[in-house]
């Protein structure tokens, strides 16, 4: 790798990929040994977020979401616009987070719309089908009808930190910042 400094992991059966800060994304197929660019005709090389669905591979980036089908040399615009942060798939649906808001995709990635825009969104996550806004300023938010109408969750301390990972645990939910768990 031509760097060691990772910005996104994404592991896929036996393939690892990685988005190496400024130089782009890497795939091993064999656990680490060996790593080979996938980068051909990426227009940036600021890789934020990595996802593999239904034969495709997504990448988040500094200028939008790009895609390209697994074993092509060819990448595609999916959304351009805002820094993308994280992505996920839940059932038939793809989920973005963004530095201006959450976007959804219900047709394998090929469109996206926002379902929320404010706030830089530095992480998304779900539990279910409850999607979760990990949010700069501080903010926690869920959906539970994929954007239509959002809630906030309270929890403390805040003060001067954000939320940087949410797992549920039977019925609680554990949130890492700044203070701890």
């Amino acid at each position: 790798l031509p760097s060691l400094k990772v910005n996104a992991l994404h592991i896929d059966g036996d393939n690892v990929y990685v988005g190496v800060f400024r130089k782009g994304i890497y795939q091993s197929p064999d656990e680490g040994a060996s790593w080979q660019s996938l980068n051909y005709d990426l227009p940036t090389l600021s890789i934020q977020a990595i996802y593999e669905y239904e034969g495709y591979l997504f990448v988040g980036t500094d200028i939008g979401i790009y895609r390209s089908k697994k074993g092509s040399s060819h990448w595609e615009a999916v959304h351009t616009g805002p820094q993308v942060l994280s992505m996920y798939g839940y059932n038939g649906k793809l989920v973005a987070g963004s530095s201006q808001g959450t976007l959804l995709s219900e047709n394998g990635g090929k469109s996206w719309i926002w379902i929320r825009q404010e706030g830089a969104v530095h992480y998304t996550h779900n539990i279910g089908r409850r999607v979760y806004e990990l949010v700069l300023n501080g903010d926690l938010i869920y959906s539970d009808d994929w954007g239509k109408t959002w809630q906030e969750t309270f929890y403390q301390p805040r003060e001067g930190s954000y939320v940087y990972e949410i797992v549920q645990v039977g019925d609680s939910l554990l949130l890492s910042n700044n203070y701890g768990v």
